[in-house]
C-alpha cells in the first residue's frame, strides 16, 4: 500500500460524513500533518487513519 494515511476532515457546521469527509491519501503520517496544518483554517476537525490497521493514528479536535 503505497499511501496508507487517509485524512478525513471538515468544519463542524457542514460534515459531509463517511468517505464524503476523505481529503487524501499519503505515504507517511506527517504528510498528513502537514497537510492538516496547512489547512488549518478550513478544518474545523481531522482524522488520520493507517488503512493498514485500521486505526485512527491522529485526531485533531474541534477548535471552537
Amino acid at each position: 500500500m503505497d499511501k496508507p494515511f487517509h485524512l478525513f476532515g471538515g468544519d463542524a457546521y457542514y460534515p459531509r460524513g463517511g468517505w464524503n469527509d476523505h481529503l487524501g491519501s499519503y505515504a507517511t503520517l506527517d504528510e498528513c500533518k502537514n497537510e492538516i496544518i496547512d489547512n488549518n483554517e478550513a478544518l474545523d476537525w481531522a482524522h488520520v487513519v493507517d488503512m493498514r490497521t485500521m486505526e485512527m493514528v491522529y485526531r485533531k479536535k474541534h477548535q471552537y
